[in-house]
């Protein structure tokens, strides 16, 4: 950086403090020492109420366009949606995905992530404009090839057990603990419960026998 830079950095940065701080101002040609400062001196930029917002475009004037989505394998459909030219794909994506289902006989919902679209060969992605993808300034139509992906699903437990032994080979086995019964110091433990809940001796025995009987 030159001299001359360097300057005009410094001028410009005095005049930003300048603006912001509204307990100093400093003249253009202030100086000190910098081992005399006993602090740097606080200050923070004004806050905008109403930020101006930019929003995407690809240097074209919006219009008015159709888009055709068709389909390339079943179901078959043909679904026309008109809308202008500067809309984000994953816009367009999720309005054809709702006339979609408006018109599905057979009871199946889509979802927007099955959804693929393509141009002949090439991958239309969510984040561009649909004017990326027009012929020319001039069209007025764009046909878009639709490919839906099967509908991601839960394996049900029994067919993934199944899966996973399938995947573990003849020579694997699950080995599933026997349960042989309550140790003693449980059958205690039990016991003690039925003092402070049974009173009377002869109705707490019969009952500690039977839970014995029952567990065996």
């Amino acid at each position: 950086m030159s001299v001359a830079t360097e300057l005009e950095f410094a001028s410009k940065f005095q005049s930003l403090i300048k603006f912001v701080s509204s307990s100093k101002t400093f003249e253009s040609d202030y100086a000190k020492n910098l081992t005399e400062l006993d602090k740097v001196e606080k200050f923070a930029f004004p806050k905008i109420a109403n930020p101006p917002l930019f929003k995407r475009s690809s240097g074209a004037e919006s219009k008015t366009i159709t888009v055709t989505f068709k389909s390339l394998r079943q179901p078959k459909f043909s679904i026309a949606i008109q809308t202008t030219s500067n809309v984000l794909v994953h816009k367009i994506k999720a309005a054809f995905v709702e006339e979609l289902n408006k018109q599905s006989v057979d009871g199946v919902v889509y979802s927007i992530e099955q959804i693929k679209l393509m141009l002949k060969t090439k991958t239309v992605h969510d984040g561009d404009t649909l004017s990326k993808y027009l012929a020319d300034e001039s069209a007025s139509e764009l046909t878009l090839n639709v490919l839906i992906s099967k509908a991601t699903t839960a394996t049900p437990l029994p067919e993934l057990m199944q899966e996973v032994e399938a995947d573990l080979g003849p020579d694997i086995t699950t080995i599933v603990p026997k349960f042989t019964g309550l140790s003693e110091k449980a059958w205690a433990d039990i016991y003690e419960i039925l003092k402070r809940e049974i009173a009377d001796a002869d109705n707490r025995d019969s009952y500690f026998e039977s839970l014995k009987k029952a567990s065996l």
